[in-house]
This record gives structure tokens, C-alpha cells and sequence, in this order.
């Protein structure tokens, strides 16, 4: 007697072989929408920082050579005075 048994299947079925997809129903928490933001921002804010640290190293650097140069006047100036005046002076015989 021949018994009754299902035909083996030696292929999966397509349901087997690609899972459907779950559509997506959740919302982007909060944080990953401030990433997304920062990610687009990071860009921009960092060349403006850059800009205006250039900025701000610049004109630093103009008050300091500013500076440096009236000090180095002024220490000219009292060396010069010095010199200027042990010249003036009558040397002592020795």
C-alpha cells in the first residue's frame, strides 16, 4: 500500500525567501533628530569659528606688536638718554 505523504519541496517558497518588510511607524526620537540637525549644522558652525578665531588671533596679534614696539621705543629712548649722557660727562682722569 502506498501511503499518502506530501511531495518534498526542494524550493523554498518566496514568502520563505524574502521577508516582507515592516514599515516603519515609529518617529525619530528627539535624539536622533538633534543628530541629524548638529550633523548638518557642524559643517557651517565650524567655519564661522575658524573665521572668527582668525579674527580674534589677528588683532591680538596687532595689540601685541603694538605694545612691543612702544616698549622697545621706550627702552631705545632710555638707553639712548644713558649713553648720551655719560658722553656729556667730563672723564675723570685716572
Amino acid at each position: 500500500m502506498p501511503s499518502e505523504r506530501p511531495a518534498a519541496r526542494f524550493l523554498p517558497t518566496l514568502t520563505e525567501v524574502v521577508k516582507p518588510a515592516v514599515p516603519s511607524t515609529a518617529q525619530p526620537t528627539e535624539d536622533d533628530l538633534i543628530a541629524r540637525v548638529m550633523d548638518r549644522l557642524m559643517p557651517m558652525l565650524n567655519t564661522r569659528l575658524e573665521a572668527h578665531f582668525e579674527i580674534a588671533m589677528r588683532t591680538q596679534l596687532q595689540h601685541m606688536r603694538a605694545g612691543l614696539q612702544q616698549d622697545l621705543e621706550s627702552a631705545v629712548r632710555t638707553a639712548l638718554e644713558a649713553e648720551l649722557a655719560n658722553a656729556s660727562k667730563p672723564s675723570v682722569p685716572r
